[in-house]
């Protein structure tokens, strides 16, 4: 794997390509970055320093792709998700506003609880946090009384609105890290199941340059973008990616990769060293009887010679 400082990506990825003698270059595409120095992203200063080659920018999903991951594209960032789900807060509280008595501010607050648990499988914990103190103040406002006042007269409903605040916290936390250890579980069985592709179609090749065909598709089904292998050192060329579960799934394909080749090459110094064994073993037959042939005339003339 070819590793570089993050602050030289487009150097890395220029100086690859001139030493390829590459035509076009394929990377994937990328969000704006402020940390560590980004303030753009590295694909935008590719195409400004591009001295000549066919840029392709290249986002989507691979084949391999769960289909859960692929449905909870549908809202790309937390933002457009946070507002869905205030917008079916509102109509939530409407309803409860309109079918629940003034008696029953317990009743909404369950009802607040299982719309708080359902929202934390679709936001992360900062937006889940948020909407737990957003509905403990709806539910203190429009239904505890004195309603349409923060004002709240006995130390019991305090009591009850801070429990339900932590209640809310806790329950939406719980629900963020379980959705959370879901997708690294998918994630993770997912790269588990690109390896065992990886290695059984490895090692189904016989050649060298069929280990790396098979490499590059298969990790390119992966990434979802085309991937360049160095076929001297068995390397994966795409410096773009920066997510560490990315990297230790680049890190083991290459093993599985130099495993390969070097299984390759151990193949042909066996076979090399059959071929030179077998041409030793031939020399010395001719030499043997090459020496026969010509110590028999030898012989004979000497037979014949008078002491």
């Amino acid at each position: 794997m070819v590793c570089i400082p993050e602050t030289h990506i487009v150097d890395g990825i220029l100086s690859v390509a001139d030493e390829t003698e590459a035509s076009d270059i394929f990377i994937g595409a990328t969000r704006v970055m402020r940390r560590r120095g980004f303030r753009k992203p590295f694909s935008v200063e590719l195409i400004e320093r591009n001295p000549g080659y066919h840029i392709h920018i290249i986002k989507s999903i691979s084949r391999d792709t769960p289909k859960s991951a692929k449905t909870r594209t549908a809202f790309s960032g937390g933002w457009p998700r946070l507002i869905v789900v205030l917008l079916i807060g509102g109509a939530l509280t409407a309803v409860c506003s309109m079918l629940i008595p003034d008696d029953g501010h317990r009743l909404v607050a369950f009802v607040y609880l299982l719309y708080i648990s359902i929202s934390a499988l679709y936001l992360r914990a900062s937006h889940v946090f948020f909407i737990a103190a957003l509905s403990a103040l709806a539910w203190n406002f429009l239904f505890i009384a004195p309603k349409f006042t923060f004002a709240v007269d006995r130390g019991e409903e305090v009591f009850l609105l801070v429990m339900y605040f932590v209640n809310a916290a806790i329950i939406g936390a719980l629900t963020t890290r379980l959705r959370k250890n879901e997708s690294n579980l998918i994630s993770r069985s997912r790269k588990l199941y690109s390896l065992y592709g990886l290695a059984r179609d490895l090692g189904k090749a016989n050649t060298p340059g069929e280990s790396i065909d098979a490499a590059e598709k298969r990790i390119s089904d992966f990434f979802g973008t085309p991937v360049m292998i160095d076929r001297s050192e068995g390397t994966i060329d795409r410096k773009e990616n920066r997510k560490t579960g990315d990297q230790d799934f680049a890190m083991s394909a290459t093993e599985l990769i130099r495993l390969s080749l070097a299984r390759h090459e151990y193949q042909r110094l066996v076979e090399s060293a059959k071929l030179n064994a077998e041409t030793d073993r031939l020399y010395g037959i001719m030499l043997n009887l090459v020496s026969h042939e010509l110590r028999t005339p030898f012989t004979l003339l000497s037979a014949r010679l008078p002491v």
